[in-house]
């Protein structure tokens, strides 16, 4: 038995990346959403901030579940 060790290497990578675009949308998602909620507090309008911190969200949810579809062999 051989290992594929450049196939290992660009799964890696690809984890590697994916998880970064991941946690990035959620971090920009969650600062467009607090910032929303400050100016709400401050009485400007923030409308466009939560919007786009519920599509950042939905984006993430599915990449979450594309990745789930790739991953389980029953939904194929």
């Amino acid at each position: 038995m051989t290992v594929n060790w450049l196939a290992l290497l660009n799964v890696a990578v690809v984890t590697l990346v994916a998880t970064v675009v991941a946690v990035s949308l959620v971090a920009a998602a969650a600062y467009c959403l607090d910032t929303a909620h400050e100016r709400k507090l401050a009485g400007q309008a923030a409308g466009g901030l939560r919007a786009v911190s519920f599509t950042l969200f939905g984006l993430v949810g599915f990449g979450v579940l594309f990745a789930l579809w790739l991953i389980i062999p029953y939904f194929h």
